[in-house]
Order: structure tokens, then sequence, then C-alpha cells
């Protein structure tokens, strides 16, 4: 097993780690509750920056299960329609790829917009399927709408992840480093 496994397994033995998860996961759950409803299957907000920043920080092992967590628990508190795995599957996903490609990584705005765009990726073709099953819509009549919303959202969470992870960065991250 590389070393790069090995820390990201190693995440789970420090307490630290998992406070911060903790508190991370809190953040997103309360952030979910402000989300703009733009349509009933169009939704702006933004939980997903916490989720990404635990992922970035703690590895593709907390970041799958913290996804997971988060939308179990965003849920359990605030239901929203029927729960459907589909949608923690998907943060699941996205979980293990952004601690896949930011853990123990330099953290570059190229590296983001990758991660970012396995994101929109899953968003429009997995969430749009999830919507089909679950309210009988046209697969094909739900896609144009997801797909420019999230085109047009991609660079702003790119932007937005970019710049709250410099900030952190400069100030809590490297003061804990140096």
């Amino acid at each position: 097993m590389s070393s790069y496994w090995k820390s990201a397994i190693e995440e789970f033995k420090k307490t630290r780690s998992l406070t911060m998860s903790a508190m991370l996961i809190a953040i997103a759950v309360i952030l979910s509750f402000l989300t703009i409803q733009v349509s009933e299957f169009l939704k702006i907000g933004l939980a997903f920056l916490p989720k990404e920043i635990m992922s970035a920080l703690f590895g593709p092992i907390i970041g799958m299960i913290g996804g997971g967590l988060t939308d179990i628990i965003q849920f359990a508190i605030k239901p929203t329609g029927p729960y459907f795995f589909g949608w923690t599957f998907n943060a699941i996903i996205v979980g293990f790829v952004y601690g896949l490609l930011l853990y123990k990584r330099p953290v570059s705005l190229a590296r983001v917009a990758i991660a970012n765009g396995f994101e929109m990726l899953v968003n429009i073709f997995l969430s749009t399927w999830y919507l089909t099953i679950l309210y009988g819509n046209g697969y094909m009549a739900l896609l144009p709408a997801r797909v420019v919303k999230n085109l047009i959202q991609y660079p702003i969470n790119v932007i937005l992840f970019y710049t709250v992870w410099l900030i952190l960065y400069r100030q809590v991250l490297h003061k804990e480093i140096s």
C-alpha cells in the first residue's frame, strides 16, 4: 500500500481530523438549509464547500464517508422528498474524487477545476437520471436546464472553492504547517 493511502487511512486515528470533519459536516448541513430553489428540479447552494474542504484536508476516505454522512444527516433533519440512495452515492463519489485530487497534493486552480468538472458531470448525468427515476419526468426533458445551470455554476464553484482554500491556507493551514 502506498504512503498516500496509508496517510489517508491514518486520518481516522487522529482526533483532530475527526473533530474537524464533524464540524465541516455540521457547516455543510447548515448551509444546505440556505439553498436557493430555482425550480422543482434545480437548486443552488454552498453546502459543497465544507465537503470539498474536508476531502482536501483529510483525504478520499474521510471525504467519501463525510459526504455520505452529510447527505444522510441533511435528509434526516429536513427531508425534501423521498430518501434515495443515489444522492448519497453522488456525495460519496464526489468526496472520493476531491480527496483523490487534492489531498496531500498542491491545490491548484487546474486541480480544483478538474475535481469540480467531475462533480458537474455527476450532477448533470447521474442526478438527472435519479430525478427521472424518482418523479417520472423524461431524462431529455430535464437535461437541458440542468446542463445550463451546471455550466453557469461551474466557474462560480471553482472560483469560490479556490478562493476559500487560499484564504484558509494563508490564515490557518500555513501557520499550522510552519
